[in-house]
């Protein structure tokens, strides 16, 4: 279903299934698990993704459904884009990590903009700020901590660069995190 389509393969049943109406089913069954959070696990949400791409790889689209897969799922980008998160919030360069890719830094650059639409020093450095605004809300840890922990090996640069994403310190955004959400 992820290759990239060869020929098109129509659906040749006499009965015809109206998608529309179990892709709808589908999104229906979908906002049980956001109103039960609690319920959802990662099998759930390996044969939820399985559901829907079978059925929308059965609709009249199937063939530009499975493009568009193709492209998603391809093996380069995967590898890529696992290289990036499971390096998120270590100490590496730009230049370490494109080595890790086994590309150029130029090339590297290229490639993260096209998947992350971003440059990577902005993606890497939001999605710290991220994890430590997240930290900050749910964890006892001191400031300072959190900081390291997410990849910053200065407080004050940590201090600022919050500060100037979320317009607060990270011990007030900590005290009334309901007003800065």
């Amino acid at each position: 279903m992820l290759q990239k389509p060869n020929i098109a393969v129509k659906n040749k049943s006499s009965e015809k299934i109206n998608n529309d109406f179990l892709i709808q089913k589908y999104i229906e069954g979908l906002l049980f698990y956001f109103e039960n959070p609690s319920l959802i696990n990662e099998d759930i949400l390996v044969l939820k993704v399985k559901e829907i791409i079978l059925l929308l790889s059965q609709t009249q689209n199937s063939e530009s459904i499975q493009l568009i897969l193709s492209q998603l799922f391809s093996p380069a980008t995967y590898i890529f884009k696992q290289i990036i998160e499971a390096n998120l919030f270590s100490q590496l360069t730009i230049e370490e990590l494109a080595q890790q890719n086994s590309l150029s830094v130029s090339s590297f650059k290229r490639e993260f903009a096209k998947i992350y639409r971003d440059t990577p020093a902005n993606y890497i450095k939001a999605k710290k700020l991220e994890k430590a605004a997240e930290l900050l809300l749910v964890s006892d840890q001191r400031i300072t901590e959190i900081a390291f922990d997410c990849g910053f090996n200065d407080l004050a640069n940590f201090t600022r660069s919050f500060s100037s994403k979320y317009n607060v310190s990270p011990t007030n955004y900590r005290q009334k995190p309901n007003n800065y959400r």
